[in-house]
């Protein structure tokens, strides 16, 4: 992001960069990581056998907390704008003549 201020970006397209960058990995995470763990849960009960352990006739259904989920699918791109001002009040303290001098990123 310094490489880019260096070549005129403004603050506000800066921002509006790094909210490009973040915005879709934070909504992958929020629409495919719940799944990864219902998943698993929903075929290894019936084969476990769980039913002879708890003397049920049926094996137990499995209760997905749909609630947390929901939250974990708004908080994670709720934070993408936290994200992209914290980055860009750590960006906006380099120099940018170190930035061109050093090369860092």
């Amino acid at each position: 992001m310094s490489r880019l201020r260096t070549l005129g970006l403004r603050t506000g397209e800066a921002r509006r960069v790094a909210a490009g960058e973040l915005s879709p990995p934070a909504l992958v995470a929020a629409v495919g990581g719940p799944l990864p763990g219902v998943r698993p849960a929903r075929f290894t009960l019936g084969p476990s056998g769980l039913h002879l352990l708890t003397g049920q006739a049926d094996g137990p259904v499995p209760v997905v907390p749909w609630a947390s989920i929901a939250l974990v699918g708004v908080l994670f791109p709720a934070m993408v704008p936290v994200v992209v001002a914290a980055e860009a009040a750590a960006r906006r303290r380099k120099r940018l003549a170190e930035v061109l001098r050093v090369g860092g990123a």
